[in-house]
């Protein structure tokens, strides 16, 4: 789904106000593509994570929301073992480029135990430039996991000024 109206009211509302009783909704709606997506193997359902102080104010992470949803509705299982290094400034007013600066090495592996399968699908409520995803792909990998991709429930619409 493109993130523009009412996508984007949806998820601003999801993720700025409070409305966690969305999930369902997204994460159905999210469900068909995450199954094209793991293609018949087994995987991981793993949520971008927030920067403890966002978590403390939110209250919720979107993402954690989602991927419970989505094991739910797929029969994946879901595991939160990313979590960020240092606190983010907001991704939502920035470039492409600066959206990159903002997130190079800012997660880390932090599951103890391995996970019970080799392949990962990565977790947000919205992808727009790809620099969050691919951090924490990045991340995934090092670790020693196949990133299948990320399963959103929005794609952002590119602005102008980021071609």
């Amino acid at each position: 789904m493109l993130h523009a109206t009412p996508a984007d009211d949806l998820v601003r509302g999801f993720k700025y106000k409070g409305w966690t009783a969305l999930a369902p909704l997204m994460g159905q709606m999210m469900t068909q593509p995450t199954v094209r997506l793991a293609a018949g193997q087994p995987a991981v359902l793993v949520p971008v994570p927030l920067d403890p102080a966002r978590l403390r104010r939110r209250g919720f992470n979107q993402a954690a929301l989602l991927a419970a949803e989505l094991s739910r509705t797929t029969g994946l299982p879901w595991a939160e073992v990313l979590a960020r290094t240092t606190a983010s400034h907001s991704q939502a007013a920035l470039g492409r480029e600066d959206r990159a600066r903002n997130v190079l090495r800012m997660f880390k592996w932090q599951a103890n135990d391995r996970l019970p399968l080799p392949r990962v699908i990565l977790v947000d409520d919205v992808l727009t430039t790809g620099a969050t995803s691919a951090a924490c792909a990045r991340t995934i990998e090092e670790a020693g996991y196949e990133c299948l991709g990320v399963a959103t429930y929005a794609r952002a619409l590119h602005r102008p000024d980021e071609a």
